[in-house]
């Protein structure tokens, strides 16, 4: 009989307050490796905070997480850092310095591994700076490596993102909105570079979406949060109309109206 693919990741009853304000009440989900899951839901539904808590940027009041054989609450000092580098974080606002070159921001993703001296000068062995290049070249950047990053287009800047985590060599990648500040070409380049990196690299993938259309597109799994609870989590094959509907009834105004519009891949 074949074994069952082993779990990635696994949250348990995870829970995550803000003051008086819960954010995220029991979530539980495992993530098999090598899965490409996207979370969608409407604003305040909890999707960045459950991705900060996954990374240790954002502290949970209950709750388990469990990746590589590790409970991550229990992590601190360089294990914690150690943690942050296997589970990458790619954000919306990209987070690049903008006045150093593509290669420099790239390169800035093996920090967590060089001595303090090497960190200190920015003197970069060799081989990460080989091996960061030729993550541009994969990425069709390598023409902008002495290119400052503020020189660049949304959508070159996200991928450059992108290489600069792949550069922590992590097992996880935790895009959060990935492409929700870029227009729909440079938003489907983004999700096909992720999608790529998963199937190639076979690196697992959870990533929050508002636009349903790339989630259903580009994930194996789709997981509906709203008000800080799990209202579905289902194959992308299987995702219906009316659970999206569910899952945004009363939504703000500017919240359904990219995720329900565009139900169907382009």
């Amino acid at each position: 009989m074949r074994e069952a693919t082993p779990s990635a990741l696994i949250v348990e009853d995870l829970s995550v307050a803000f003051g008086s304000v819960a954010a995220l009440e029991r979530v539980s989900f495992a993530v098999p490796a090598g899965q490409c899951v996207a979370v969608i839901g409407p604003s305040g539904a909890g999707k960045s905070t459950l991705l900060r808590a996954i990374n240790r940027l954002t502290p949970w009041r209950a709750g388990r997480i469990v990746a590589e054989g590790q409970d991550i609450g229990r992590l601190q000092g360089a294990a914690l850092r150690r943690w942050r580098a296997r589970a990458a974080m790619i954000f919306q606002q990209f987070n690049l310095s903008p006045r150093l070159d593509v290669l420099s921001n790239v390169l800035t993703g093996r920090l967590v591994t060089l001595p303090f001296w090497r960190s200190w000068t920015g003197a970069f062995p060799h081989a990460d700076r080989i091996e960061a290049m030729l993550l541009l070249d994969q990425l069709g950047l390598v023409e902008k490596a002495f290119v400052r990053a503020e020189r660049l287009s949304g959508g070159q800047q996200q991928r450059v993102a992108i290489a600069r985590a792949l550069m922590q060599r992590p097992f996880l990648l935790l895009a959060d909105e990935p492409t929700a500040s870029l227009d729909p070409g440079n938003a489907t380049l983004v999700m096909e570079t992720l999608r790529a990196i998963n199937r190639s690299r076979g690196i697992t993938v959870l990533v929050n979406l508002h636009n349903v259309a790339l989630a259903r597109a580009y994930a194996d799994r789709i997981i509906g949060l709203r008000a800080g609870r799990i209202q579905f989590d289902e194959p992308a094959s299987r995702l219906a109309d009316s659970m999206l509907a569910e899952l945004y009834a009363g939504a703000a105004e500017d919240e359904p109206e990219p995720a329900i519009r565009l139900l169907e891949p382009a």
